[in-house]
Formats: structure tokens, C-alpha cells, sequence
């Protein structure tokens, strides 16, 4: 765990007529303080990001960083990190792989969370299905949120509570092309205190 600690300038500014300022008043006054952050892995921080071992280790694992790293190349990003048999998907063909990795709200009010592919890349085929269910992954899924589906589409947020847990599938649903269809797979993963409460909207 990395801390740093950061120095914040708080300043303040009054002004009033002279009748008013008498002694020993101020104008304005600068303050330092010291503000400590600690900066830990995806599993430690206010918003966790873990694998779902046993479930689909072999391609989503924390790397040496602590960093969530996802592999569908049959290890080929991080050989270190990753120990899979296969070299990749089949072609033609639907592939899932279910509950993927969850995302936890460690922090201290409700939040929104969205996922979506950054606006210069297009991910077609590929979808984020995920569900809440009061932190038990084994438990029924009343909770599923089929509005997070195609990457790069303006989806809903989902509610995610103070404590709470959703989980997170990738499924593959286009009919890829051998060696054709090589891609870098990449999205974003938002939360945000301002839209948890347009996750029912």
C-alpha cells in the first residue's frame, strides 16, 4: 500500500463596513492542512473491483499491482498473471463467462454505477450483464440489471448501496472470425454519489 500525503490550501474571504470590523477582526485568513491518501488495490478500495475465484480465475486475476486485469488471449497479455490451457474464443460461436468479476461499495453513501467503452472505441458483440444480490453471488438474481448490455451504448445506472455487492458477467455474443477478429477489449467503469437515484429511471 502506497500513502502520500498531500498539502490543501483553505482559504476564506469576508469584507464589511468599517463600523462593523472591530479589534482583533479579520479580512482573511490561509490555512494549510495535511490530507493523507492511501492508495491500495482494486480488492481494498472504496470502490473494489475483485475476480470471482473459483469461478473465472483464470481470466480475470489481480496482477502484481493488485491491478484487476481481464485476459481472453489464452494468457497472452500477462503470462504471469494468467494460467490458461486455451489460446482464445471459438469461433462462430456465444460465449459466456459468468460472473466475472463483482464490484463493492466500500464507501459511505450510495452511488450509481455505470459501464461503458470509452467514446473512440466500438466493442460490438460484447455484453456486461450484472446483478445485486445483497453480496451473495450464490443467491437468486431478482436483482438483474439486463439494462448494462452492449458496451459503447448510453445505458442506466445501477443503484449500488453502502455495503453492497453486484457482480458482473462478460458474454460474448458476436459470431467472431478466427485470427480476423483479434480485438483489445476496453471499458469503463463509473460510480457516481449523483445517480444512484436515477438507477430505477
Amino acid at each position: 500500500m502506497q500513502r502520500r500525503t498531500f498539502i490543501i490550501g483553505i482559504g476564506a474571504a469576508t469584507a464589511s463596513g468599517a463600523g462593523l470590523i472591530g479589534t482583533g477582526a479579520f479580512s482573511s485568513v490561509t490555512a494549510e492542512r495535511g490530507v493523507t491518501v492511501s492508495v491500495v488495490g482494486d480488492a481494498d478500495a472504496f470502490l473494489a473491483l475483485e475476480p470471482l475465484d473459483p469461478h473465472t480465475d483464470n481470466y480475470v486475476a489481480f496482477n502484481s499491482d493488485d491491478i484487476i486485469e481481464f485476459d481472453f488471449a489464452g494468457g497472452d497479455g500477462d503470462d504471469e498473471t494468467f494460467d490458461q490451457f486455451g489460446k482464445g474464443l471459438n469461433p462462430n460461436a456465444f460465449t459466456s463467462f459468468e460472473d466475472a468479476f463483482s464490484i463493492t461499495n466500500n464507501g459511505t453513501q450510495d452511488v450509481g454505477v455505470k459501464i461503458t467503452a470509452p467514446e473512440s472505441l466500438t466493442n460490438e458483440g460484447v455484453k456486461l450483464p450484472a446483478y445485486a444480490n445483497e453480496g451473495d453471488v450464490d443467491g437468486e438474481r431478482e436483482d438483474y440489471n439486463g439494462s448494462i448490455g452492449d458496451l459503447g451504448a448510453e445505458e442506466a445506472w445501477t443503484d449500488l448501496a453502502t455495503g453492497d455487492t453486484m457482480y458482473v458477467s462478460i458474454v460474448f455474443t458476436e459470431s467472431f472470425d478466427v485470427a480476423e477478429d483479434n480485438f483489445e477489449l476496453a471499458f469503463d467503469i463509473t460510480a457516481s454519489a449523483d445517480e444512484h437515484s436515477e438507477a430505477e429511471q
